[in-house]
């Protein structure tokens, strides 16, 4: 029996090597698919355990603080802080810290936006006769908006009458416009107020902000706070209580200069000529020296006084500068207590108070505040927008905005008890990072909101000094949650940042002990989120009044979504290549038998018995089989030692070897082909097309199904890896996690087709050789071979077409229940299906051809020198 072995695999060498090849592929292919696709899934777990936790768990907040956009999407903006109302109390927090398993619990309490001193800045006294004209404006990264008044300052040499002492005293006469610059410009300096600016503040706990954060607060300490400037001014206003804050060293303040700088072609005798025009007079006086200004002359001459002001404005310059300074470099949110000097060139330096400059220390809005809502977000055109609720100054608005206390000056008016900002001293956030886990509510340093202008440049925007701003600033300040207390109320908290005790990584056993805790935390009346597993994700918002922007958000179950969405994609991926595989293995069997069909016929014409016959073609199987599996074995060795495979891969082959071999075993038989019975051919006629289908079923069968296996699966890998990409790409980590995995997924479409082709070829090579006599008949009435290959074509055209339909149906009907439907997934089962289908076509001609140009006769003469009619 072996020497017939040998003798079956040296006649049948083009089919035996085939059948080798095939499984070679199945035997390598398939367990570094299976390989990859668990290191793959156990990457996307390590990655999370690893990455997914971030500064800590749980987020408390009181109930009811949930929005729309939480709830149905399960995202957050990055800091929602600025806009909190409280609702836990410090009872409720202490009662969260001191639990055993719990590791840190630092609370949040937003303010509001505040400001703190307010400065000033000087110009150096110019030689001659100049006019200065300055503006504040602040920006939102694109566009800019006025927020102080058009100070005007005009400095006219002084007139040459006057003694050489006042002179040296008063090199210019000043002129100017307004009340706000009294004391400041001058005939000795030239200087203008800083704008007041609101700035977001936080309370926080100084302690556990420290365990969470790293960050050290020195100065805010609720038992013993520094003082500062704010002290110093606290006895003027017997009912206020000192705030002390620390300002952020990252903090920016979104300020800037406009100022032109105008020569006038005015000397000493114009002076003159002015003064005598208004009669003022020019000797000295030196008990008095107000009389020589111009501004005593309001007193006489109010209409006067405005028709100088208005030609002195007007006069046209000899020579102009203007610079727009950004004045963020040299500003603090809070403690403001340096005065600016700017020279001609725009280069800014700290003001040294004397010879008539000096340095402004304001206190007086410091103890009024804002607080702003939350930006309206609502759907528009399937993607997030902010509407705009109005302007203030002409500065837009969307967040609703409450003015809250009064200034120092009216708290002495009326009475009533107010706070002083005291800036302490700084802290340090450090510089931000990118992390691919994310905590909401974090809020120190964000990821900048961008603009893409029509020129496609990027521009990063900011929040503008003014409460309102639909981009979200970070913290400028922070105090302690006893001066929080003071401003709030009972209830100053907005959230309770938790970290559990007693977990390293984010594993499955730390996400159910982070879950129980979550519960209890619930039973206080509390509204809880998980977020430990939360990735920051990037999101386009259409921007009433400007456009759209791309603004970070945090999404929250970003790792539990990506080890699922992995999990059932691979998941999914390996059944149906494992149903490919099986398919292809089972109907390489049929062939195999069919291919046998006449010289079985003939070992049974010549006794021999049914046992022994199965056994020659197990054994033949089997051989060829586990040839193909040495190879095999021998290939992923090699493999291994070049690429560093996976030792994995040698699991996965044993038990495909194992199963192989079994089914092999069991499965070689067992099917019509052995019986004695002999089916004639349908009869050429009417409905002779699905005559033959029905007739032929069981050689088309195999086919049909790896079709139907191998076109949805091609269609549902593309879909589905395209989709899960796409789906959990939306956040860092998942890009990340993505990014880690290659594209080793295309082994599975690549292999499916592979063993398509070889199902195909076999199919047909079987169905052909079972329909030899059907060609001879056809050709015996006429039939040329191109009307027979036309009719072949029709037939597999038919068949071939179902297949690879029903096999994209299904793919579409399992896709759309998982991912839900979309446009991109009928395009691609589209173009998937009609590509396989004319591979499918292609591949069916050129077998017809082949086949049909065979003779018959050299056919029959192969049959005759068989081996097995040698042997009998």
């Amino acid at each position: 029996m072996k020497s017939l072995i040998f003798r079956q695999f040296r006649h049948h060498k083009g089919a035996s090597l085939l059948y080798i090849l095939a499984f070679i592929l199945i035997f390598i292919l398939t367990p570094f698919a299976m390989a990859f696709m668990e290191n793959s899934q156990k990457q996307v777990e390590s990655d999370i355990t690893f990455y997914g936790r971030g500064s800590y768990d749980l987020l408390v907040r009181p109930l009811g603080i949930e929005r729309q956009i939480e709830e149905k999407k399960g995202i957050v903006p990055e800091n929602y802080l600025g806009f909190g109302n409280g609702g836990i109390s410090i009872s409720q927090w202490k009662e969260i810290q001191e639990r055993s398993d719990i590791e840190i619990a630092a609370p949040v309490a937003s303010l509001g936006y505040f400001t703190g001193i307010q400065s000033n800045i000087g110009f150096p006294m110019p030689e001659t006769s100049t006019r200065y004209v300055a503006q504040y404006e602040t920006t939102d990264g694109i566009n800019h908006y006025p927020i102080s008044e058009k100070y005007v300052c005009a400095m006219l040499e002084t007139a040459g009458t006057l003694p050489p002492a006042y002179k040296r005293l008063y090199p210019k006469f000043e002129i100017i416009y307004s009340e706000s610059l009294s004391n400041l410009c001058t005939g000795q300096a030239i200087q203008f107020p800083l704008p007041v600016t609101y700035h977001l503040l936080v309370g926080i706990d100084p302690v556990e902000e420290e365990k969470l954060t790293g960050i050290v607060f020195d100065g805010i300490d609720e038992e013993n706070p520094k003082t500062g400037y704010g002290a110093m001014n606290q006895s003027a206003y017997p009912n206020s209580t000192l705030i002390p804050v620390l300002d952020s060293k990252a903090a920016t303040v979104s300020i800037n200069l406009n100022i032109s700088m105008d020569q006038l072609d005015i000397g000493p005798e114009d002076t003159k000529n002015y003064r005598d025009e208004l009669e003022l007079l020019d000797e000295y006086n030196p008990n008095d020296v107000n009389y020589v200004t111009f501004e005593d002359l309001w007193n006489r001459s109010e209409d006067a006084y405005n028709d100088f002001l208005s030609e002195i404005k007007q006069l046209p310059p000899v020579h102009s500068k203007e610079l727009t300074i950004d004045m963020g470099p040299m500003l603090n949110p809070f403690n403001q207590d340096k005065a600016i000097m700017l020279n001609e060139e725009g280069e800014m330096s700290e003001l040294n108070a004397g010879n008539g400059y000096v340095q402004r220390m304001e206190f007086n809005y410091t103890s009024q505040y804002y607080r702003a809502g939350q930006p309206q977000y609502v759907q528009k055109n399937g993607k997030l927008a902010i509407k705009k609720l109005g302007e203030e100054n002409g500065v837009p608005l969307y967040r609703e905005v409450e003015k809250v206390g009064m200034t120092l000056t009216e708290s002495l008016e009326h009475n009533k008890p107010v706070w002083i900002i005291d800036p302490v001293g700084e802290f340090d956030p450090g510089k931000r990072k990118d992390s691919l886990a994310s905590s909401p509510l974090g809020i120190y340093q964000h990821a900048p909101v961008t603009y893409e202008d029509k020129d496609g440049k990027v521009k990063t925007m900011h929040a503008t000094t003014l409460p309102g701003s639909f981009v979200t600033p970070a913290t400028s300040g922070v105090t302690n949650i006893r001066s929080a207390a003071l401003i709030k109320g009972d209830k100053p908290i907005d959230a309770i940042r938790v970290k559990v005790a007693g977990i390293n990584g984010y594993t499955k056993k730390a996400a159910e002990k982070i879950e129980r805790i979550a519960s209890e935390l619930e039973e206080m009346g509390l509204h809880v989120s998980i977020v430990a597993g939360a990735s920051p994700q990037s999101l386009d918002v259409d921007v009433e009044g400007l456009g759209i922007v791309t603004e970070s958000w945090t999404t929250l179950g970003a790792s539990g979504a990506l080890v699922s969405q992995w999990d059932l994609t691979n998941m999914i991926l390996s059944i149906a290549f494992f149903f490919v595989a099986a398919t292809y293995v089972i109907n390489r069997v049929q062939f195999w038998q069919v291919s046998k069909e006449n010289e079985l016929r003939t070992l049974s014409f010549l006794g021999w018995n049914r046992r022994y016959i199965l056994k020659l073609l197990r054994m033949e199987i089997l051989f060829l089989t586990a040839i193909a599996w040495a190879i095999s074995l021998a290939g992923m060795i090699a493999f291994q030692v070049l690429q560093d495979a996976p030792s994995s891969i040698y699991v996965w082959h044993t038990g495909l070897t194992i199963t192989t071999f079994l089914f092999l075993s069991v499965f070689v038989g067992k099917n019509r082909n052995l019986r004695k019975s002999y089916r004639k051919s349908p009869k050429i006629g009417k409905g002779l097309l699905l005559k033959n289908l029905k007739f032929y079923s069981r050689y088309i069968r195999s086919p049909f199904i790896q079709l139907i296996f191998v076109s949805g699966l091609s269609t549902y890998v593309y879909l589905s890896l395209t989709e899960t990409v796409q789906q959990t790409s939306v956040t860092i980590l998942g890009e990340y996690v993505n990014i880690q995995s290659s594209s080793w997924h295309i082994l599975l479409i690549l292999s499916a087709y592979i063993l398509a082709i070889f199902t195909l070829g076999e199919g047909f090579a079987s169905l052909f050789t079972a329909r030899q006599q059907e060609i001879g008949i056809f050709r015996s009435i006429g039939w040329k071979t191109r009307h027979i290959l036309f009719f072949y074509l029709r037939e597999i055209t038919l068949w071939s077409g179902c297949s690879i339909l029903i096999g994209n149906a299904l793919c579409i009907i399992l896709f759309s229940s998982l991912f839900g439907m979309n446009v991109s997934m009928w395009t691609v089962s589209f173009v998937s299906a009609t590509g396989f289908f004319l591979v499918v076509v292609l591949f069916a001609v050129i077998n017809l051809v082949f086949f049909l140009k065979k003779d018959l006769s050299s056919t029959l003469h192969l049959r005759r020198k068989s081996p097995l009619k040698k042997a009998a």
